[in-house]
């Protein structure tokens, strides 16, 4: 009996001490090899507390500490959590919180909390620690403290049974602050208040209206036009679930409105609706509408059916002439160097000019798979085949026939707003009716959006390229590996103007080193919709190409370098039947510290496109 007497103590003392760390006993005994053992039983003991009563504030307390110091991170948020229901005034443990959230990484919750503690105007002493810590935040410096992800996962295993975080919930939602609000739900306002400090201006504008209306009409159901004007903003600021509701309920008033019908169905093709969407406008076409309406709600329709086909085939057709004042691209100097020496260029090595036809075409094949209406993600597999075709008119030996495909799967996440391509590819080139070079490769696509104007992308391409001997030339020093990065970035600066950018590293081995080089290009290019269905682009690019060795046969002391720059202006005027009309000129200009390589060239072309 006095063994069991001593036994009971010695594990009260124990508890006792685990509570008060900063004792010399307590971290003695922290180091023992029964420590797990005694916290195992005062944890068996807290909870048994806390589930006979959940307003044992100290229970709750003392099993929160405890778990965090064992990593039982969820645990521990939990019983912090349920004490601030309880009573939201505990700063105590909004700090105790606040450091759960940041071991676990959540810094921004912990960033909150620490502020709404700042705010109560703690003594001088906390003051100063949570500015330290809140400063520490803002410097978005590394955690020691971190545990590994796998533990903080499996923590939620250890919260008692009876208090599960939805539980939590639950249980208190009768037991919240004097302005009912949780402290989750005060934590996701303060984070919605931070993201609304950074919308334009005229969004924030909208929303402010969308508040004011909402007021008026909470007192007016019948108020249509009010509701249309909540339905217009809402739609303006992408709160498309209101503009639904608010379309909705003037139909419910007023089902002959087929104009708000028209609305409703163009809203739901933004939300990706598809099928309420062409129930709408085939509503609105059963009841004969004016020629001009039907003929635009046809076509909305028809684009409609089209995205919700699981098989899209696509395809485009072109044919036009170009002109250009240096076909050959001939030395501007009139001369060329072969073996350190410069020498006249032969009469059929001259400045030429020639018009060259050509034809292209392509069809496309574009799978959706099947995603359960998921709005989160969609995924497409598109496969692409390519025929080009050009004819000199006099210099038939730059006569070019290329035959191309490339396929592979897109993946679109829709909440992340990105979108994920990878693409095999194999194209073949004859030149003047002989094989020239037969291409593959493969390559990775990354496409980001974090505004509805920008649109960010990275493409990442390797190719294998085998060069072929001609009658005439050697080609096959050429062959060899290449690698390719491209940055891009496509602006809307309004919905007419638009702004592309884009910045290539390439780098090509060859059999022949002479033949191998490393390449950098800038491109920056303009569009601009104008009226009467005319587009107008400008696009300039640089770039600088450096070859690794010499060249011998024309030059052994100067190591090729070539920058050239293009500009290219262009005007597309649309057709109906899906036809356009497209004239282009382009200059081009090739500067190289190797006078064979110096040249410019003026291009003007005209051409015809059909697409279905």
């Amino acid at each position: 009996m006095t063994q069991m007497r001593a036994f009971k103590l010695f594990i009260i003392v124990t508890i006792v001490t685990l509570l008060i760390p900063d004792t010399p006993l307590a971290q003695e005994t922290l180091r023992s090899s029964d420590a797990n053992k005694v916290d195992e039983i005062a944890l068996k003991e807290l909870t048994a507390r806390m589930q006979k009563d959940p307003n044992d504030l100290d229970a709750f307390f003392r099993y929160a500490n405890l778990s965090a110091r064992h990593g039982k991170l969820k645990s521990a948020e939990n019983a912090y959590l349920h004490m601030l229901k309880i009573n939201p005034n505990l700063n105590r443990i909004k700090t105790a919180l606040a450091i759960i959230y940041i071991r676990t990484g959540d810094k921004e919750s912990a960033r909150i909390l620490l502020k709404e503690v700042l705010n109560s105007n703690p003594p001088e002493e906390v003051k100063s620690k949570i500015e330290a810590t809140l400063a520490s935040i803002s410097k978005d410096t590394g955690d020691s403290e971190n545990p590994p992800q796998g533990q903080a996962a499996s923590a939620t295993n250890e919260i008692p049974e009876k208090y599960t975080q939805k539980q939590f919930l639950r249980e208190v939602q009768k037991r919240t602050d004097p302005e009912n609000r949780s402290v989750n739900v005060k934590i996701k306002e303060a984070k919605q208040a931070e993201i609304e400090k950074n919308l334009d201006p005229k969004i924030k504008e909208a929303k402010e209206q969308i508040k004011i209306i909402k007021e008026k009409i909470a007192k007016t159901p019948d108020n249509l036009d009010g509701y249309f004007a909540l339905a217009k903003l809402a739609e303006k600021t992408g709160e498309f679930k209101t503009a639904e509701e608010a379309y909705l309920h003037m139909i419910e008033r007023e089902p002959k409105l087929d104009r708000i019908k028209l609305d409703l169905g163009l809203l739901y093709v933004k939300m990706g609706e598809l099928e309420k969407a062409k129930s709408l406008f085939e509503t609105v076409l059963a009841n004969n509408p004016p020629e001009k309406v039907k003929e635009n709600i046809n076509g909305i329709l028809e684009k409609v059916k089209y995205a919700m086909k699981t098989h899209i085939i696509s395809g485009s057709a072109s044919f036009g002439v170009n002109r250009d004042s240096n076909a050959t691209s001939a030395a501007s100097t009139g001369e060329t160097t072969f073996s350190d020496i410069s020498i006249p260029l032969a009469e059929n090595s001259t400045k030429k000019e020639d018009a060259q036809i050509f034809a292209t075409t392509s069809l496309s094949h574009l799978y959706k798979f099947d995603n359960n209406k998921s709005k989160i993600w969609s995924a497409t597999f598109n496969t692409n085949g390519t025929l080009y075709k050009t004819s000199q008119t006099t210099e038939h030996q730059l006569d070019i026939s290329l035959a191309s495909i490339k396929s592979g799967p897109t993946l679109n996440l829709n909440k992340l707003k990105t979108q994920i391509s990878v693409a095999g590819n194999l194209s073949i080139i004859n030149l003047n009716s002989f094989k020239y070079l037969k291409t593959r490769g493969g390559e990775l696509t990354l496409k980001y959006a974090p505004t509805n104007k920008l649109i960010l992308d990275n493409t990442t391409a390797y190719e294998y390229r085998y060069f072929y001997n001609s009658p005439t030339s050697t080609n096959t020093g050429r062959t060899g590996n290449a690698y390719q990065n491209k940055l891009g970035a496509t602006y809307a600066f309004t919905e007419k103007d638009i702004f592309t950018s884009s910045l290539t590293w390439r780098n090509e081995s060859a059999r022949e080193a002479k033949n191998a080089f490393f390449q950098i290009n800038l491109g920056l290019g303009y569009i601009r919709q104008l009226p009467y269905d005319i587009t107008a682009s400008a696009l300039a690019t640089f770039k600088r190409t450096h070859y690794d060795d010499f060249d011998t046969s024309i030059s052994s002391t100067i190591l090729r370098r070539d920058l050239e720059k293009t500009l290219t202006l262009a005007l597309i005027k649309k057709l109906p039947k899906n036809i356009s009309l497209t004239t282009s000129y382009q200059y081009k200009n090739s500067n190289s510290n190797i006078q064979n390589y110096t040249y410019d060239n003026h291009r003007v072309s005209t051409a015809v496109g059909w697409s279905f």
